[in-house]
């Protein structure tokens, strides 16, 4: 689509993927011979008028991927104020009509401060229809586009669905999986939850020998390392290794002692903010924006963005880094320069591009204080995967690993398995060794609350994309270490089918949840359920195939197609809190 006019032009680009897949891209160009101000770009879709509801999700540090429905009346909107784009709100949303029971997904590739709004409009009464409009964020964006200058405002993913309960997220999976596939699904241990920031040589090094037992691939120090005496949140900004404490100045003996047992070696950093205490912004203050408390490194400065690349590239090099935790615990919502954040989002990007160029062997994993960068554009923009969550719950887990791949492909997401043994525990229920080693898990971000776990409902969580462990393996029994690492070995031999898998929610109640995880061409299908509360001994589901032919489950047993869609299969999930994992793969 072209539009020209009063000294611009408009263009709009839409392109389709055989997954049903559209991504819209628009771009305004200055054609006068002045600058131009813009107060307001937005793309819109709109539909003839009717009953609808709309689908947004909200994220809060802990509690990520919280979605509903809401019934849309005048109008329901969303919109990400800061830096970290997918705290508070997720950018996307879906629109579902009750009088055709269909509805179309979009999602906003954010490179701003973004917004969504799906808004009603009518005339003499009538419901004449309704319009969404996603994009930049509107609210004090004030930017000049100089003669001959052209801005591309957010892209725009979007598809229809026809399943409520999961959007058909698939298409997006598929999608994903084809267009930004995944370099790599690895099996990572990190340090924070074992101890925390209380790292040294010793510590870790007993660590490592578990490690190794378990068949992780990625040995990865926390947050902790780095900055005087002073804590590891006070010493954000100084990237330099702590000498009196903590690893005291032995870091590279350290990472070779990881590589010389067959592991690669990752640290910690979180380059975009520094802290009041820290030295980095007193020696280099044209660098860095103050907001609340707060230094953030100005993205969108060239020479600040360059300081900072030369710190971490410097850091890989010394100490043979394949592995970088980018973190960010801070929100700056002040936008300066009145664009939305255009150039810091850009700034950005080069920065990741440059490091995924210059070091592609280099895993990147994004968190901001759990899942709040968790976006497309950030997984699209050179990012591997994402710690989704603080919250290591393995039933938070599981329930906003469901919520999330509504909008993110399921590879990009990983579990965390935080557990410890319950050594010398009982009485145990019908004293029985299948019920003794009890485990127990962190029910949230730290130590301080914990929950029991059968190994059944741990597993079933294990499926999907990469895995990590965090916690202290020496508390580990040799029965969960031996079942641990029967688990990783199993996962290595299907990576090839995680790292093109395709997500369905099959069945989402209080009592029972179903997911169904495929390739594209239905060579292989595992299907995941968890118990919740139920009442019954087991749950009947009804897989979905594309295509013909027979399948194969782990015991001999046989299924046709038809009869997975004709008579199902059947679940064995007795008790509550427990997982089953059944996997077909086609003869």
């Amino acid at each position: 689509l072209f539009f020209a006019g009063d000294g611009f032009e408009w263009r709009s680009t839409t392109v389709s993927h055989p997954s049903g897949v559209y991504k819209r891209t628009d771009r305004i160009k200055n054609v006068s011979d002045h600058p131009i101000s813009l107060r307001t770009c937005l793309s819109r879709f709109s539909f003839l008028g009717g009953e609808y509801e709309v689908y947004t999700q909200y994220n809060e540090w802990c509690g990520e991927g919280f979605g509903k429905w809401t019934e849309l009346v005048t109008e329901v909107g969303a919109e990400g104020d800061s830096v970290r784009a997918n705290s508070g709100a997720s950018p996307f949303v879906a629109l579902y009509s009750k009088q055709t029971s269909r509805g179309m997904v979009f999602h906003v590739l954010h490179n701003s401060l973004w917004t969504l709004r799906v808004k009603r409009f009518f005339k003499s009464g009538v419901d004449k229809r309704v319009e969404v409009e996603l994009g930049i964020l509107s609210r004090g964006f004030d930017d000049t586009l100089a003669c001959g200058e052209e801005l591309e405002l957010p892209s725009i993913l979007y598809y229809e669905f026809r399943n409520k309960v999961d959007l058909d997220a698939y298409k997006l999976h598929r999608y994903c999986n084809d267009v930004y596939p995944a370099r790599s699904l690895p099996i990572v241990y990190n340090s924070w939850l074992s101890r925390f920031d209380d790292v040294s040589y010793e510590i870790l090094s007993e660590q490592l020998e578990y490690v190794c037992r378990l068949g992780a691939e990625y040995f990865v120090i926390d947050a902790g390392w780095f900055g005087a005496p002073l804590t590891w949140y006070q010493s954000v900004g100084d990237w330099d290794e702590c000498k009196t404490a903590s690893m005291a100045g032995r870091m590279r003996e350290f990472a070779r002692l990881v590589r010389s047992r067959g592991l690669k070696f990752g640290l910690w950093f979180e380059p975009e903010r520094a802290s009041e205490q820290a030295n980095a912004p007193k020696e280099h203050p044209e660098y860095y924006l103050f907001e609340r408390g707060t230094y953030f490194l100005d993205f969108g400065n060239d020479e600040a963005r360059e300081y900072m690349y030369d710190i971490i590239s410097a850091r890989i090099r010394e100490y043979g880094i394949e592995y970088i935790k980018f973190d960010f615990n801070a929100e700056m919502t002040y936008d300066r320069r009145g664009e939305a954040f255009l150039s810091y989002f850009e700034g950005y990007a080069k920065f990741i591009a440059r490091l995924r160029a210059e070091f592609p062997e280099v895993y990147l994993e994004n968190c901001a204080s759990g899942g709040e960068r968790m976006t497309l554009a950030n997984l699209f923009g050179g990012f591997d995967s994402f710690w989704a969550s603080d919250n290591h719950s393995i039933y938070k887990q599981v329930e906003m690993y469901k919520s999330n791949i509504l909008r993110m492909p399921s590879r990009a997401m990983e579990t965390w398995v935080t557990v410890q043994s319950m050594k010398d525990f009982g009485p145990v229920f019908y004293n029985s060794e299948k019920f003794s080693d009890p485990i127990i898990g962190c029910a949230e971000a730290a130590w301080r609350n914990l929950e029991g776990l059968t190994r059944s409902y741990l597993t079933a969580a294990m499926h999907g994309g990469p895995i990590g462990f965090s916690c202290d393996l020496t508390r580990w029994s040799e029965r969960l270490l031996a079942d641990m690492s029967a688990f990783v070995a199993s996962y290595k031999e299907d990576r090839a089918f995680w790292m093109h898998s395709e997500c369905r929610i099959l069945c989402d109640t209080e009592s029972m949840l179903v997911l169904q995880f495929n390739d594209p061409d239905f060579s292989q299908i595992k299907i995941c359920g968890f118990s919740k509360t139920p009442m019954q001994y087991a749950i009947l589901t009804y897989p979905v195939c594309e295509g013909d032919g027979a399948f194969v489950d782990g015991e001999g047993k046989e299924y046709t197609a038809q009869s997975l869609d004709c008579v199902g299969v059947e679940l064995p999930i007795d008790g509550r809190f427990m997982g089953y994992t059944l996997t077909l793969k086609r003869k």
